[in-house]
Order: structure tokens, then sequence, then C-alpha cells
């Protein structure tokens, strides 16, 4: 395998398609790199222990690799907004609400309170007590019209 490091003009032709978008291997190949060796190049120049030469390699693909990612965020946030919530930074994640998460009924633990007005006992509660203020008319007449007005607030 050939551990010549790459000419700095194929370093610059290599980087050049990365930042016009193709894969680094791609680019590569477009040079007449092997994947093979593209990616030995990149593993001896990310070792901590790395020649220059390589390691100033490792260091322009990886630049121009994030320079053409944010190129595409850049276009994607500007050209397809909803996308770029969806997939993008703006997403939804765990613990962090996002732009895009469908909205979720919140969930309530506490089973809702019963309509006591559809509970056979109350209803017969009710019931006596109206036939207990039947001598009494009026005060009859101003609890039945009590219990009509918050029946009709229950339901």
């Amino acid at each position: 395998m050939n551990d010549t490091p790459p000419s700095a003009e194929l370093t610059g032709q290599i980087v050049s398609g990365i930042r016009a978008g193709a894969y680094g291997h791609v680019a590569a190949r477009a040079w007449g790199v092997s994947r093979k060796q593209y990616r030995r190049w990149l593993r001896l120049g990310r070792a901590a222990d790395a020649p220059e030469s390589f390691a100033d390699f490792a260091r322009q693909v990886d630049a121009a690799m994030a320079q053409a990612r944010l190129l595409a965020e850049a276009h994607a946030y500007k050209n397809h907004a909803r996308d770029w919530l969806e997939h993008g930074p703006g997403r939804e994640k765990r613990g962090d609400p996002g732009w895009t998460g469908v909205a979720r009924p919140i969930e309530n633990d506490a089973p809702a309170a019963p309509n006591v007005f559809e509970l056979p006992e109350f209803m017969d509660v009710c019931r006596r007590l109206l036939e207990a203020l039947a001598p009494y008319p009026e005060a009859r007449a101003r609890a039945a019209a009590a219990l009509q007005s918050s029946q009709e607030t229950h339901r």
C-alpha cells in the first residue's frame, strides 16, 4: 500500500469535490484514488502521531465535509423550511419539544369525576328532598330550580 501522502494538488482536487457535495471517497475516485487508499490516508492523518502531511490532508477533508454540510443545511433551511424543521435541529427530541411533533393529549391519571346527575343514588336523594319540601311550595320551587340549573351546568 502506498504510504506517500497525496500531493497538495490532489488534496485540493479531492477537497473541491467534497465541497461541491460529493462524498469523500467519490471525490477521490474522480481523481484516480481508490476508496481503500483514500481511507488509509484519512486513518493515517487522524492518528495521534500522524505525520503532518497526512494530518493536513485529514484536516482539509474534515473541513470540506463540514463546509459542504453547512451549505446543504443552510439551503434546506432557506428553501425547505418544513423539512429542516422536521429533520434538522428543530425536530422533536426526547425532553426537548420541537416544531414538528404531533400534539399529544395531556394524559391525566386522575379519573374523570362522574356526573352526579347520572347516578341513580343522587337522583333518589333529589327526589326525596323535593318530596320533603312539598308542604313548602316556595322552598320546593327554589330547590328544584337550583337542581335544574346545576344539572344543566354539568351536561
